[in-house]
């Protein structure tokens, strides 16, 4: 399958959500450290912010016009989750 997906070429979409990911799983060390259980924010590989509430977040994707970008926005957590990725939050 990794074959495949590299000679087909990836979509813009899913290079923006391994790019997330990628962002995501840098940090996270760090994140665990000061910030578990508060919310990460990174809209197409980029760290916005940290967040104490999912409310917070969502308002400042709202004022940073970030609503029709690949964002990811999850809890700060060890645990494996299932997260959607995507536009269209709302």
């Amino acid at each position: 399958m990794k074959k495949w997906l590299e000679e087909k070429g990836l979509s813009e979409a899913e290079k923006l959500r391994q790019r997330n990911n990628a962002t995501y799983r840098r940090l996270l060390p760090d994140l665990i450290k000061y910030n578990e259980g508060k919310w990460i924010l990174i809209c197409e590989g980029d760290f916005i912010g940290i967040f104490s509430e999912r409310k917070d977040a969502v308002e400042e994707i709202k004022r940073r016009n970030l609503v029709d970008r690949y964002n990811l926005l999850s809890p700060i957590t060890t645990q494996k989750q299932k997260v959607t990725f995507g536009l269209g939050m709302y």
